[in-house]
């Protein structure tokens, strides 16, 4: 049985926008922004092999986010 808290998770993630409203967490969650940081070429190198004609008009920078009491942080899309 997974263990149950009251707490707000928070996580700090490489992030994407492909448009002006779609973007996505693609890298953490991290314990730090300072990690999320160190890990934004590694995204966008990541992202450039993958879609090499899409991914040069992105976007990547970082982003905390936030997952409500019993809620997981949600993994970054490159994470396997």
């Amino acid at each position: 049985m997974a263990e149950t808290t009251t707490e707000t998770q928070e996580g700090f993630y490489v992030t994407v926008f492909v448009n002006a409203q779609q973007w996505a967490p693609l890298l953490g969650p991290y314990g730090s922004h300072q990690e999320a940081l160190d890990n934004v070429e590694r995204a966008r190198t990541e992202c450039r092999d993958k879609w090499p004609l899409d991914s040069h008009w992105w976007a990547f920078g970082t982003a905390k986010i936030s997952a409500e009491p019993n809620q997981d942080l949600p993994m970054g899309r490159l994470e396997s």
